[in-house]
């Protein structure tokens, strides 16, 4: 726990990356998916099924602040932007194992049901991926205070995510501007639906809001893909609750999906 803790403070600002641009230096506190918009990157995603590590040039917080800090994004977990000549891709790490195999599982999951899910899988540390990338990270942290930081998270986990970038501005975003073309398009009201049924099925309150259901939602684990001009989740799990108040809470939430539901299906309008 606290090679955990010490791992977790929030790391100082980067040097430049020779010959590539500075992601959490030059552009400060700018969103990363506002960077690769303004066409820092030609092509800001990298498939993640295959990845020599080996290459990797520096890494970056999606969560930066100003003074290139990293913050706790997500899942009591510490995420990360790997940066190739190529493009990018995301690495999270999170202490307890359990954490990291809920979010893949619930990603299958909305796959499943039809839903854009960014692509994640797992990297074990009892493989030779894992040796790898290790060795990456240590070999840039002289020059990147992030792959430091994420190399003194591998010693305290036992498994990572690596997962598909999704370059696009959040949810959020868009509605805090202009959601009017976002809410006539069929597709995308379909796409949010499949989003809404996974979150029902895996009683993920942290995405989409529902008063119905207590939710107060966070719009930016839905970005709005580039590529696709469609909704694509990010950031998905399977809330674990502590056995205390497991029991009193699923009662609660059958009763209300079993409210919701019906609802959904006779008129949507008061859930949008």
């Amino acid at each position: 726990m606290s090679e955990w803790r010490a791992a977790h403070k929030a790391a100082p600002t980067d040097a430049p990356a020779p010959g590539l641009p500075s992601l959490d230096v030059e552009h400060g506190a700018m969103k990363l998916s506002s960077v690769c918009k303004s066409g820092v990157f030609s092509n800001p995603a990298v498939s993640i099924h295959k990845i020599d590590w080996s290459k990797v040039v520096s890494l970056a917080s999606p969560g930066a602040d100003g003074s290139g800090g990293n913050i706790n994004v997500s899942s009591g977990g510490q995420v990360f932007v790997a940066q190739f000549a190529a493009g990018l891709c995301i690495l999270k790490y999170v202490k307890v194992r359990g954490e990291c195999y809920a979010e893949v599982l619930a990603s299958d999951l909305g796959r499943a049901l039809g839903a854009n899910m960014a692509e994640m899988r797992l990297i074990h540390c009892d493989t030779q991926e894992w040796t790898s990338l290790q060795n990456a990270l240590q070999g840039i942290s002289g020059r990147c205070a992030f792959a430091a930081n994420a190399s003194a998270l591998m010693k305290c986990c036992k498994v990572c995510i690596v997962a598909q970038f999704v370059a696009g501005n959040g949810l959020d975003q868009l509605w805090e501007e202009d959601a009017t073309a976002f809410l006539r398009d069929p597709h995308s009201l379909e796409q949010m639906g499949r989003v809404f049924v996974l979150d029902l099925i895996t009683r993920n309150p942290d995405r989409i809001p529902c008063a119905a259901l207590g939710w107060k939602g966070n719009l930016s684990n839905i970005r709005i893909a580039e590529t696709l001009q469609a909704p694509v989740a990010i950031d998905s799990g399977i809330p674990h609750l502590p056995p205390r108040i497991r029991g009193l809470l699923r009662a609660d939430d059958r009763k209300a999906i079993f409210d919701v539901i019906p609802g959904l299906m006779s008129d949507p309008k008061p859930f949008v």
